[in-house]
């Protein structure tokens, strides 16, 4: 699992990057202090493999998935739920 914080110029705010594909269990995330992240305004989190983190995810989680378009290879669909 990766974990990537970026302080945002000029903003109190730090956007994360949580590649969770080999994440091996969500007590790892706990360790981490993955609920605090999440908790604070001062952050925006992106979530690769998110599946393993669902209980962590607050009702207002946007989900974004990206779709390749098989006629067109360098084409992607992006949906927002």
């Amino acid at each position: 699992m990766l974990t990537h914080p970026h302080p945002i110029p000029k903003t109190k705010r730090t956007f994360y990057h949580f590649d969770l594909y080999r994440l091996r269990s969500p007590q790892d995330l706990a360790d981490l202090g993955f609920s605090e992240i999440l908790k604070s305004r001062d952050h925006i989190t992106v979530i690769e493999w998110p599946a393993v983190a669902k209980k962590f995810l607050p009702p207002q989680t946007i989900y974004i998935r990206f779709h390749h378009v098989k006629s067109h290879p360098n084409h992607r669909t992006v949906i927002f739920t």
